[in-house]
């Protein structure tokens, strides 16, 4: 159904859909229940795209929101993690943690996500005015660098 959507062009692409279409906005505890029931994203305008960065990096998406407003915000983030493990065996801490924060016109945040446990993020909002937002990806720990960041929003107008 996503393919039909979107045409993507990788897995982590459908991953970063699929966590956007949930109803849980979080903070999420380890995953267990994800991001909720999916609810698609008809007659939403969708982007989304894949990112690389290094820790305490950032990269920003801007947002045009015409006058009038929009009727709902969404965004999701996800990353793929690998198990690694030293000559003992034993395993090591890879876990990288990256955060979304919406931003308004000021320059304010208005809202972040920041689940530390988990390898996908989520954050929606009823309603945005009209002006320029920005969505701030946030690489807050990267243990193994550089790490790819599929990332993935959708706006009703």
């Amino acid at each position: 159904m996503l393919r039909n959507l979107a045409p993507l062009s990788d897995a982590g692409q459908a991953y970063s859909l699929a966590i956007l279409s949930g109803r849980e906005v979080g903070p999420f505890s380890k995953g267990e229940k994800g991001a909720g029931r999916i609810h698609l994203f008809w007659n939403d305008h969708i982007s989304y795209d894949k990112i690389s960065l290094n820790a305490s990096e950032f990269f920003e998406v801007r947002l045009s929101i015409p006058a009038p407003g929009a009727r709902s915000f969404r965004a999701a983030i996800w990353w793929p993690e690998y198990s690694e493990f030293d000559a003992a065996g034993n395993g090591i801490d890879t876990h990288n943690d990256i955060n979304l924060d919406l931003l308004d016109s000021n320059g304010r945040t208005v809202m972040s996500s920041g689940t530390v446990k988990g390898v996908f993020e989520r954050l929606a909002v009823p309603s945005l005015s009209g002006g320029t937002w920005t969505l701030r990806i946030t690489a807050k720990t990267i243990r193994k660098g550089p790490q790819t960041i599929y990332y993935s929003t959708a706006v009703k107008y």
